[in-house]
């Protein structure tokens, strides 16, 4: 069994570097294929210049120069390179393949098949934030409800069924995720919600006439018996309580450090106002040990700096600054990793 694991996540670890490699990334190899296509065509002297530059800024300015004269004289800046102009359109196609989410479903079902449920999970979920087409996705997050259902996240699996079941689905994978909403649903004890769930695979699951759905027809069939025989007073379910947590960090609020930042200042309210101008005494969230604080520079144009309170070494850490991510939650962004990182 170890063996299979090691090698279900070798093999999406190997596929993950090489696709997330700064040389992959497609519109730097889009820009790389601009470049080298204008390059082509120069005959002056550019690359004695390049050569002579000392620094990126006028190496930058010189390859600008150099391509200028190969595009139209209305173009200007980014237009030069025929590149997208607004994040949004970066945002709308680079980064996004159906054919990357495909690998990472086939990943995942090897995990699955292997019971390696982390290295499932991860995939599975990459395989939602490259999928392009709402065919790939809703299959990605089909196969991603049936593996929280697996480990009792039925919260998330739910979550994932109703997405997937917005977007476009074939019958039978419509059928197999009202399955696992259904019992998602009873064993939250949410027996409306479950038994609705249970006549719609049913339905789904009549009208197909393939082999390999009676067997999930039966599993319906006996789970809605079971629901319906057993009523709301008789029923004797413990509450569900998850078996691991998932676990959605709140990023920073800006409000809420301003707001302790002031709090601070007013209870310091009885030092001298120099005290309070040059140093101020309230907590730095990404300093926990104290070692920096900042310092008013009395300057309205500079406004606040920062300074250590006691003396320091060569590598000792002042300061830790904890990565979040946030989602524009727009249509196409919505599962993008592009989105917005600090």
């Amino acid at each position: 069994m170890n063996l299979y694991k090691s090698t279900a996540d070798r093999i999406a670890k190997q596929f993950t570097d090489s696709l997330e490699s700064a040389s992959n990334q497609p519109l730097l190899i889009e820009f790389n294929n601009i470049i080298d296509e204008a390059l082509r065509q120069c005959h002056d002297n550019w690359t004695e210049n390049f050569d002579r530059a000392r620094t990126d800024f006028q190496r930058v300015c010189i390859l600008l120069q150099a391509i200028k004269s190969l595009v139209d004289e209305a173009k200007q800046g980014v237009d030069n390179l025929g590149l997208d102009i607004t994040e949004e359109e970066v945002l709308q196609e680079n980064g996004k393949s159906d054919e990357i989410s495909r690998r990472y479903l086939s990943y995942g079902k090897l995990a699955i098949y292997e019971e390696d449920f982390e290295t499932s999970l991860n995939v599975l979920t990459k395989a939602v934030f490259y999928a392009s087409s709402p065919e790939r996705l809703s299959k990605a997050l089909a196969f991603r409800c049936q593996l929280l259902h697996e480990i009792q996240l039925f919260d998330e699996a739910i979550e994932d069924g109703l997405m997937a079941l917005e977007l476009s689905c074939t019958q039978n994978n419509v059928g197999n995720i009202h399955l696992y909403l259904a019992d998602s649903y009873q064993k939250k004890n949410m027996r409306e919600e479950a038994r609705t769930h249970y006549i719609k695979a049913l339905t789904i699951f009549n009208e197909e006439n393939i082999n390999r759905i009676l067997e999930n027809s039966l599993k319906a069939t006996t789970a809605l018996s079971e629901l319906l025989s057993t009523s709301d007073t008789n029923s004797q379910m413990q509450p569900y309580v998850p078996k691991f947590k998932c676990f959605r960090s709140k990023p920073p609020s800006v409000k809420e450090i301003k707001k302790e930042i002031f709090s601070n200042k007013s209870e310091a309210s009885s030092t001298s106002e120099f005290d309070r101008r040059n140093a101020l005494d309230f907590k730095i969230l990404s300093a926990p040990n104290g070692i920096v604080r900042l310092k008013d520079t009395g300057c309205a144009k500079t406004g606040y700096t920062m300074e250590v309170v006691r003396d320091v070494s060569a590598g000792d850490i002042l300061m830790i600054e904890k990565p979040w991510a946030m989602s524009t939650w727009k249509a196409r962004t919505k599962y993008c990793y592009y989105c917005c990182k600090r």
